[in-house]
């Protein structure tokens, strides 16, 4: 179960600019048949791109989830197995986002002394040898990856992490349900990048849960990671440097996602809102002035 998962995990809707480029897919199979999908994800729609897939065989509650959107890509995957219960769910979910990047400055390179992004998630494994989660995510800039090549948990205990680049792998709960987190903000390694010349940026994140157990359950939850933060520095830069790629709202350094713009019919329901406020507050003055003379 370790090994297979180590190989196998090697708000609102806006147009799509042109040269950003997101993905999400997710799938629950129940051997030998895969569950229904609530949301079809894929490549390049609106953004965000959803998928979602999820069943209850009878034998156990399978489900998958993958978001990917501006400075953000989140995954889910879990198994729940009733006592008595033999099942064969197997889930997967991915998410990916890529984009140019434009460093610009004096010379013709600068070294970047790593990218800020917020990582947080959490796997755990309740169940036997025929249980395990695993998960993977990657931060390449400029061909320079970054973050978990693979990690694996097997319900007997068994746990595999392979990291890439300077990352340094989560531990093992301790407690009865092996499990493991990660959780809060980190910075990349540094890299080599030229100036004025668009440098690739690309952010994938993979999760799966899979349990042929009876009484067992496997979770994966990094639906809220991963993100750029929004309002400082994304990347470290030397002075007189700066960065952007505005098909991610990467402006000045800075990720500045747009403010949400509301429906038409919640501005017409505040309208209405402040003309019944105005409406009230008038006709209460009225009145004391009609008490009053």
């Amino acid at each position: 179960m370790i090994r297979g998962l180590l190989l196998l995990i090697a708000g609102y809707a806006f147009a799509l600019p042109a040269s950003a480029n997101f993905s999400a897919t997710a799938t629950v199979f129940n051997n030998p048949n895969f569950c229904p999908s609530s949301l079809p994800g894929g490549f390049n729609l609106t953004v965000p791109v959803e998928a979602a897939a999820g069943c209850n065989t009878g034998a156990g509650i399978g489900s998958a989830q993958a978001e990917a959107g501006y400075g953000h890509v989140g995954v889910e995957a879990s198994v729940v197995v009733p006592a008595g219960a033999f099942p064969n769910l197997n889930n997967n979910a991915f998410a990916q986002l890529s984009t140019q990047i434009v460093f610009s400055g004096p010379g013709n390179a600068v070294t970047v002394n790593g990218m800020n992004i917020g990582v947080s998630g959490s796997a755990g494994v309740r169940g036997g040898n025929g249980s395990g989660a695993g998960f993977s995510f990657d931060v390449s800039l400029n061909g320079v990856d970054w973050g978990i090549n693979g990690l694996a948990i097997g319900g007997n205990g068994q746990f595999n992490c392979i990291p890439l680049g300077n990352f340094l792998c989560p531990t093992l709960g301790t407690t009865t349900s092996f499990n493991t987190s990660i959780a809060g903000t980190y910075t990349t390694q540094p890299v080599v990048v030229p100036l004025n010349t668009p440098v690739p940026l690309m952010i994938s994140l993979a999760a799966n849960a899979g349990s042929s157990d009876p009484n067992a359950s496997v979770g994966v939850d990094f639906a809220h990671s991963i993100d750029f933060p929004v309002g400082v520095p994304l990347f470290n830069l030397p002075e007189g440097y700066t960065a952007n790629a505005p098909d991610m709202f990467i402006l000045d350094n800075r990720f500045l996602p747009p403010v949400p713009v509301p429906e038409p019919s919640t501005v017409l329901l505040s309208f209405i809102g402040l003309l019944f406020v105005a409406r009230s507050a008038y006709c209460s003055r009225r009145r004391m002035l009609v008490a009053s003379s």
